[in-house]
């Protein structure tokens, strides 16, 4: 089965100080991933799910932590808007976490 990678460029704290990294002494491995993104391997091939996430089931907190979440990542780039149909779509999920952010946005990137 033929895969396609797709690249995106890391955009977080940690990718900014990739030079800091090799100066280091970090593996060029991993001063490549912090630099340039990881490669997510999507199958060419791949059936698509368009499935729904029912939010009416989910608490007012969770909601209002998905919305504050998802525009700060396209605050940042790490989401852009999309018009047509998806040929992917990732299932995501919230979970509990401890201290101040109750919750962990999980994005699951599986095919």
């Amino acid at each position: 089965m033929e895969e396609i990678a797709f690249r995106k460029k890391a955009i977080h704290s940690i990718s900014n100080k990739w030079r800091q990294w090799e100066m280091m002494g970090a593996k060029k491995e991993i001063v490549g991933l912090l630099k340039d993104g990881v490669p997510i391997m999507v199958s060419k091939y791949f059936i698509p799910y368009y499935g729904r996430v029912d939010i009416s089931l989910w608490s007012k907190e969770e909601r209002e932590f998905l919305t504050e979440e998802i525009c700060m990542m396209l605050s940042i780039g790490a989401l852009e808007f999309f018009q047509g149909t998806p040929k992917v779509v990732a299932k995501y999920r919230l979970v509990p976490k401890k201290g101040k952010k109750k919750f962990r946005l999980i994005v699951d990137l599986r095919p």
